[in-house]
């Protein structure tokens, strides 16, 4: 019988954790939101594209009281209104039908409205952190809505998290010197910032005594293969479920998936 072959999206996660990240998954699955949840966001969405890419005076309480009197949790605000409302700008941008200064400047106010209502969040919690983790945004990197609203999903799912943006590989080394970290997020997305990953991953390895396991995630898994190998991460992947899934890998496993 031949030997069925290993999903790389698992590469580096320890097997038995796969069990716990599959009842996640479903237990996701079932609680899809109902129709009208989902219209609701849809509007809350529209409304926000066309305020954030006003010229007209933009003001993040306003705009954050308005998005939560529409019966929004700010979890929904960041996980679908915010997102949505960055890729619905992307498009408008690739398809010429919002200027480059429009899409800045919308922009710009999403990641200003993700950072106040994740800091809302924050301040209310009185959680103990199961870990801790580092998200970094690399030197040459100019997307920053996606790893806030990835930095407060990790943060609700009851870990640390310290976001550093621009990431330079001394600020990193001197971060994970001074606090302990069990988990590295580097977060690229695309060809231009692969070399600074790179050369990050090579400073963690040499300067620190103990590196903490590191994962890259973003647009680059589409753009480039082999990424293991070109970068010398332990994981790569875009579910930050399968990345935090992973925190008891077996370390001979990864040493073989490098190989």
């Amino acid at each position: 019988m031949p030997i069925p072959k290993r999903d790389n999206g698992l590469k580096g996660v320890a097997a038995k954790n796969v069990d716990a990240l599959a009842r996640r998954v479903i237990s996701e699955l079932r609680n899809k939101p109902p129709k009208e949840f989902r219209e609701r966001v849809t509007d809350a969405t529209d409304w926000l594209v066309r305020t954030a890419m006003s010229k007209d005076i933009f003001i993040l309480e306003e705009a954050r009281n308005a998005l939560l009197s529409r019966d929004l949790s700010p979890a929904d605000i960041i996980d679908y209104c915010i997102s949505d409302a960055a890729r619905e700008m992307g498009r408008q941008w690739e398809e010429d039908e919002a200027s480059f200064a429009a899409v800045s400047l919308g922009s710009a106010r999403l990641h200003g409205l993700c950072k106040l209502l994740s800091a809302d969040w924050h301040h209310s919690s009185n959680l103990t952190p199961m870990a801790s983790v580092l998200i970094a945004v690399c030197d040459r990197e100019d997307h920053l809505i996606g790893p806030v609203v990835l930095a407060d999903k990790i943060r609700r799912s009851g870990y640390s998290v310290h976001l550093m943006a621009p990431a330079l590989p001394e600020k990193i080394v001197s971060k994970l010197t001074s606090e302990p970290f069990e988990t590295v997020l580097i977060s690229c997305s695309g060809s231009v910032a692969l070399d600074n990953v790179v050369k990050t991953v090579q400073v963690m390895r040499s300067r620190l005594a103990k590196t903490p396991r590191i994962v890259l995630g973003g647009p680059i898994i589409q753009c480039e293969e082999d990424l293991m190998a070109k970068t010398g991460v332990d994981l790569v992947t875009a579910d930050y479920n399968i990345a935090l899934a992973s925190t008891d890998f077996d370390m001979n496993e990864r040493v073989m998936d490098r190989k």
